[in-house]
Order: structure tokens, then sequence, then C-alpha cells
């Protein structure tokens, strides 16, 4: 018995210890190696939801970076996969509902028209779940700020084809995009991610102004993960042609 209880208390440490690991490769932005010791993580316990939702998020992070459009296509689904997993494992949870809205968001950058219609129509309804589990998710604001404003972009051809082929989205609103990430900075001023995303509200609404002073500020708020140094290259990207 007493042996038993030592393997048992063995594995769950080492499986604390892999999470760990792998929480502070994604501090450093090494979407690999954590995603190595989450995947470790997951063989020793292939119900936890940390480890389900750190492989969600890896996945995500790393499909960008797939040589080609079927392999990055193929980590969208792993993320959506092991999002909808931590969701079953930890059911009502605002980061694995909010884990399912990125992975369709991610999803449906390599997906025909009908897909993407179908998948914003999810992305939002599962980011104002997410928001309604955990009002001050900032995150939760963030992904409908961004849906309303990516909805607002589309240009007229592609508004006519959803609204009479595929039965139209929900109106987007600048408004609300300014509103809502405005409040994912209140919630979360230290995410260079929100301040960057407003930024882009504003030169969209024809504020350079306002624009130019989010974007800095995201410049010069600390981060090192993946995703907060891509954005951040972007930015200075765009910086650089004014």
């Amino acid at each position: 018995m007493i042996r038993c209880l030592l393997l048992l208390a063995t594995a769950a440490w080492a499986a604390g210890s892999e999470l760990d690991l792998g929480r502070q490769a994604q501090l450093r932005g090494d979407s690999e190696d954590a995603l190595r010791h989450f995947l470790a993580a997951e063989r020793q316990d292939p119900t936890d939801p940390a480890a389900l939702q750190g492989l969600a998020r890896q996945y995500s992070d790393l499909s960008d970076f797939q040589p080609t459009t079927a392999e990055r296509r193929r980590y969208a689904q792993l993320a959506l996969d092991y999002s909808e997993r931590a969701d079953r494992a930890q059911p009502n949870h605002a980061d694995h509902v909010l884990s399912i809205a990125i992975a369709y968001g991610k999803l449906s950058l390599y997906s025909d028209i009908s897909e993407k219609v179908k998948y914003s129509r999810v992305i939002l309804e599962d980011a104002e779940r997410a928001e309604q589990l955990d009002p001050k998710y900032a995150w939760a604001h963030h992904v409908i700020g961004r849906w309303n404003y990516e909805v607002v972009r589309l240009n007229g051809a592609a508004r006519l084809l959803v609204r009479w082929f595929l039965g139209g989205l929900p109106p987007g609103s600048l408004d609300k995009a300014i509103a809502e990430l405005k409040e994912a900075t209140r919630l979360e001023p230290g995410e260079p991610v929100h301040w960057i995303d407003l930024g882009y509200v504003y030169a969209y609404a024809g504020d350079p102004a306002q624009a130019r002073a989010c974007w800095l500020r995201g410049l010069h708020t600390p981060g090192t993960q993946r995703y907060q140094l891509e954005a951040k290259a972007h930015v200075r990207k765009a910086l650089a042609r004014d």
C-alpha cells in the first residue's frame, strides 16, 4: 500500500515538473521546448486539463511556422482537438472555452469561405461564453473586440457573398471593437498585444495619433512569449512604413 502511494506521489510530482518546465519554456518564447514538456505531462496524465491546454496553446502558436498549408492546418486542428479535450476534462472554464474560439480562428486561416463563416460564428459564441464565465478575463474581451474589427473590415463583395449564400454574420462594430479592446487593456495593462491590436483598430477608424500611442505602448510593454514577439515585429514594420 505504501509503495503504491509512493508511486502515485512520484508520478504526480513528475507531471507537475513537466508542466512547470513547459510553462517556463512558454514564457521565454520557446514553443518547441514547451510542446515537448506538455506532451510528456500528457503522457503521464492524459486527462490533465493544464497539460491539454498547454498543448493547445503550443500547437496554435506553432501553426503559423509550419512549412506547408497542410501542416499549418494540421497544427491548427490539433490545437482545436486539445482545446476541446481540456474543455471536456474541466467544463465551463473560461480558458478552455476561449481556447476553442482561438483554435477555430487559426483553422479559419486555412479554410474555404463557407468554413470561415461557420467558424466565425463559433468564435464569437465561444468568446462571449468565456466572457460570461469570467467577466474579468481580458483575452475574452480581446477576442470579441478583434472579431468585431475583422467583420467590419470585410469588403463589400465578401460581405455580399456571406449574406446571400452563407446566411450572413452578426454585424460588426468599430465602437464595440474599441470598447472591448480598451477593456482588455484596462484588465491586463501588462499584455502588449492588447495595446497593439487596439492600435490597429484605431488606425482603421482613422485615428492615427491614438493608433501610434497604442502601438508604442505595446512595444514598450515587456513580453517574451512567441505571440508577443511576433506582434511586436509586425507593428514595427507598420511604424516603419509611416
